[in-house]
């Protein structure tokens, strides 16, 4: 090996080490949060209040009898639907209470009636963690650096890899008997680069979800005008969009209470429409594509709900690198301390007869 090369080795050695030791517990509070958002439709479903319907309600949700209902429940207004994709008739309802924090409500849009409320407050926090480290949009630019120093720190290990010149046949193998020391390296390389494609993914998508405007065009991001006109009644929304798309699941709908119009997203990859708040006409169809696929490969849902669970498992990676990481840096300097430490003298074993007094 050339001396150029061995330096450029070294310094990528150093980049790959310091990167993961300070910023790996970041990488971890991201990658554990990321793996509990990936299960939030099974999460939700198990905290959610029981169907009470004794029939099985066929046809799509209706919310007819919605606004009776939550005008008894609350007085604060709704802002955010969740449907779920499947039969399921429980529809989640979001809003803010007077705290400013955010409460849940669960309808059944098969009996028309308010199932009652569900405690996400946890998963709330959990998910402004993942996406906003807790401070809004300042918190959300850190994440997205966050992300390209993962992605940073990834594909330096990838390179510190590829410089041994490994063959393949031997990437899973330990030696015999393999030391703390020996165990934490070959762990540590083998989940980290059969974990590499998910990681280059994550931060790759996660950096343009921090950063969504830097990176989309004037000319897709149309200004529409705040309409403050009053709110029609749910139902008819959802219905003009089932027509418009009729082979589609409706999956969230939205609209702010300051005005403007109301989104309605689908199941489907790029399917999203912009409703006029006053009469419910069109007023733009679709996203860009490639926004919506990068959202769909952040959050797992390009296999249903087994790449979910994949994600869910490989999130937990970035907190075993950190800490077999740590552990591969840390042993060897707790050797060398050891080593250097005095030896204490041991006791003499020389054996002194004891006398005793004459009987």
């Amino acid at each position: 090996m050339s001396p150029a090369a061995r330096r450029f080795r070294v310094w990528n050695s150093l980049t790959h080490t310091w990167l993961g030791l300070i910023f790996g517990i970041v990488f971890a509070v991201l990658g554990a949060t990321g793996a509990l958002i990936s299960l939030q439709p099974e999460i939700e479903s198990a905290l959610f209040p029981p169907v009470r319907s004794q029939v099985v309600c066929l046809g799509e949700p209706s919310l007819l009898n919605l606004e009776t209902e939550l005008a008894a429940a609350t007085s604060q207004p709704v802002d955010r639907l969740y449907f779920p994709n499947s039969t399921d008739p429980r529809v989640h309802l979001r809003f803010k209470d007077g705290e400013n924090q955010y409460q849940h409500l669960v309808y059944d849009s098969c009996s028309g009636k308010l199932l009652g409320a569900a405690n996400l407050s946890w998963l709330d926090w959990t998910i402004d963690l993942h996406h906003n480290f807790l401070a809004a949009k300042t918190g959300r630019k850190v994440v997205g650096v966050a992300g390209a120093i993962l992605l940073l720190n990834a594909l330096a290990g990838l390179i510190l890899w590829l410089l041994t010149k490994p063959q393949i046949r031997h990437l899973w193998s330990l030696p015999p008997r393999p030391g703390a020391k020996a165990w934490n390296y070959y762990t540590h390389r083998a989940v980290g680069l059969a974990a590499m494609a998910f990681l280059l993914l994550e931060a790759g998508t996660g950096i343009f979800l921090a950063f969504p405007i830097q990176f989309e065009t004037a000319a897709a991001r149309p200004k529409m005008k705040r309409d403050k006109s009053q709110l029609l009644p749910l139902d008819k929304y959802l219905n003009e969009a089932r027509k418009l798309r009729p082979a589609s699941r409706i999956r969230e709908v939205r609209w702010s209470a300051a005005g403007g119009p109301v989104s309605i997203k689908f199941w489907a990859r790029d399917a999203q429409l912009s409703l006029n708040r006053a009469d419910a006409t069109l007023l733009s169809s679709g996203r860009q594509p490639f926004q919506s696929t990068i959202a769909w490969l952040h959050y797992g849902e390009w296999g249903a709900a087994a790449s979910r669970y994949l994600a869910a498992l490989l999130g937990l990676t970035p907190a075993f690198l950190f800490v077999s990481g740590f552990l591969i840096w840390w042993l060897p300097k707790l050797a060398a301390r050891r080593r250097k430490s005095p030896v204490p003298e041991k006791p003499s074993q020389d054996f002194e007869p004891r006398s005793y007094p004459a009987i």
